[in-house]
Parts: structure tokens; C-alpha cells; sequence
């Protein structure tokens, strides 16, 4: 590579120093082989449609590097639902927001307490292996009626104490009230992307259910309903119908609460290197072209970019970097 060739390096949050260990030192997501894992990306700029939490916040939305694994599909399909989003929709104060997804064994890990029973971070080991993603609602504003940043999709999530001047509010965990925070075209048009290319590539296979408030659940209904009579932004009944059906509000699965700040994106565990490796690849490729077009708006001056990720397998972190642009012979 001659020296006179500019390369601008995108570092994709790969500081290893900095990724602190939430595990036990033990893969307990391996199964026949071990899983490959992927260290979300940072975005490469507010064009890329999301933004990542970087440490938990109050009211149970919770987020760090220490959780921001996941299998690379799940990556992949979330960075382009979310560019797509920006590209259609436009940019928005507070965009979609990545909570957690898991540690890097692929465990969700248990918290004990002096005088309290164990705690898992997520009950009932619900973001272990990988497939699973909090991913926060696009806001209007973060601005809440008992703390701030609220990034509840509605103001009224509280349940009224019965002397309110005596006892603290109490969080119910779920909208009471309208979900009058969430920028609905946002949260709409990014999981309507989602179902589309479940659908387009994986014969409707990947993704298993959204776990959803009931009061965003019905705002984002109605709105692709409405894009569906016209087929908008590609949207069809029977897309309607099927993003329905993988939603889930369900009190008696434990859906109906905690979810008033994030969905809940849980994939199947499919092989990614059968049938479904070209619709992969194809995938991967799109998500470059993407990035791509994001550096060089960000810096016109450069030839060629270093596209680097972060891959854990069995507790054995590796790098991999390709350059994008130009011709990498020159």
C-alpha cells in the first residue's frame, strides 16, 4: 500500500482494555461447537441511525459495553433496519438506544445481594446465547415525571401512591397511560425493516418475537396498517400481520411489564452456513456498503477505510479488518 494512500481507521469499539468481563470464564452458550459472538459497533456517525448506552440508568434501563454481545447476525440486521430508518425517517433527537444484549460467555449473570434472594440481570436466563436484544424506543424526549433521562415511551408509567405527598412513586414497569413519547414513524418504519428482511431473507425464520408495551404495540399497528393500505415503505397486510404476530405483550409470559423503555428482539438459533449462508453474505455486504458511504461523508478526503469488528468464539477474541474503497493493491 503506497504511503501516500489516505486511510482513515474506524474503530469500531474495539479498545480491549476498556470491555470489562461480566462472566465466570466458562462459555455456557456452546452447544455440539462454541457460538460466535460479535461486540456491537459504535456507530460510525448520527447517520447510522442509533446510539449505545454506556452505562445503566435509572428506572431499569440498562446497558453497558460488559453486555453488548451478540451472535453477528443479530448485528447486522439491527445496524441496517437502522440506517434504513434514518435514511427514510430522517434524524431524530434520541434515536433507537442499544440496552443489553449479553456478555461475552453468553450468560446472563446473577447478582447476589446481602439479605436478598439471587438475582439474574434478566430473569429466567432470557438473554443468554446471544439471540436476544433490548433495543430502546425512538423518543421525542427523555424528559420524565419522576427522573430524568426517562427513556420510557410514555410520561405515565408510575403507579399514584395513595398519599402521594408521604410515599415515593412507584414505577410500574409499563405504560399506564399513551405511549406519548415514541416518535411513531421512527419505531415504526425501523421494525417494519426488521420484518421485512426476516422475511425477504430468511423465509420469515430469524426472528422468533418482539417483546413490546402494549401501548407502543398499538400506536405501531396502527401506523403500519395505514402504510399497508397504500404498500408504503414496502409495507403489506400480511408484513402487518406477521410483525403482529411476533409481537408480545403477554402478562401471563411475562411480557406485559419492563418493556416500556426497550423492545425485546429474540432471534432463533439457525445455522447461519446452510441454506440461509448467501442471504447472509448478501446481508454482510449491504451492511459494509453502509458504513462505507458513512465514512466518506465523514471524511471526504480519504481513499480507503479500515472496517474492523470485534468476534468472541469459546472466550477467544479475534479481530477482523478489511479495507473499504479504492483498490486495497495501490
Amino acid at each position: 500500500m503506497s504511503k501516500a494512500t489516505n486511510i482513515a481507521l474506524l474503530a469500531f469499539g474495539l479498545s480491549l482494555s476498556t470491555i470489562s468481563i461480566a462472566n465466570d470464564g466458562r462459555d455456557r452458550s456452546r452447544g455440539a461447537v462454541a457460538n460466535q459472538f460479535v461486540f456491537f459497533p459504535e456507530p460510525v456517525s448520527k447517520s447510522s441511525g442509533y446510539r449505545l448506552l454506556d452505562r445503566d440508568g435509572p428506572g431499569g434501563a440498562d446497558g453497558t459495553e460488559m453486555f453488548r454481545w451478540v451472535r453477528p447476525i443479530g448485528s447486522t440486521i439491527v445496524r441496517l433496519a437502522a440506517y434504513e430508518t434514518w435514511k427514510q425517517m430522517g434524524e431524530i433527537e434520541f434515536p433507537m438506544a442499544i440496552f443489553d444484549l449479553t456478555s461475552e460467555n453468553g450468560d446472563t449473570p446473577v447478582q447476589f445481594e446481602p439479605g436478598k434472594a439471587p438475582r439474574g440481570r434478566h430473569p429466567g436466563g432470557s438473554h443468554d446465547g446471544g439471540l436476544n436484544m433490548d433495543l430502546g424506543y425512538y423518543l421525542t424526549s427523555t424528559k420524565g415525571k419522576v427522573f430524568s433521562p426517562d427513556l420510557a415511551a410514555c410520561t405515565e408509567h408510575f403507579k399514584t401512591p395513595k398519599e402521594i405527598s408521604k410515599a415515593p412513586a412507584e414505577d410500574a414497569s409499563q405504560c399506564l397511560g399513551a405511549a406519548d413519547k415514541l416518535s411513531v414513524r421512527h419505531q415504526s418504519f425501523f421494525l417494519l425493516e426488521l420484518a421485512k428482511i426476516n422475511r425477504e431473507y430468511f423465509d420469515s425464520d430469524l426472528i422468533e418475537e418482539i417483546g413490546i408495551d402494549w401501548e407502543a404495540r398499538k400506536l405501531v399497528n396502527k401506523q403500519i396498517e395505514q402504510w399497508a393500505k397504500t404498500t408504503a415503505y414496502g409495507a403489506t397486510t400480511e408484513i402487518a400481520r406477521q410483525l403482529d404476530q411476533a409481537f408480545t405483550s403477554d402478562v401471563w409470559d411475562g411480557w406485559s411489564t419492563s418493556h416500556h423503555h426497550h423492545i425485546h428482539l429474540r432471534m432463533r438459533d439457525i445455522n447461519m452456513l446452510g441454506r440461509f449462508r448467501q442471504a447472509y453474505n448478501r446481508l454482510i455486504a449491504k451492511e459494509k456498503t453502509n458504513d462505507l458511504q458513512l465514512l466518506k461523508e465523514n471524511s471526504p478526503s480519504s481513499a480507503q477505510f479500515l472496517w474492523t469488528r470485534l468476534y468472541s468464539s469459546n472466550l477467544s477474541s479475534s479481530i477482523e479488518a478489511e479495507i473499504l474503497g479504492g483498490d486495497p493493491a495501490n
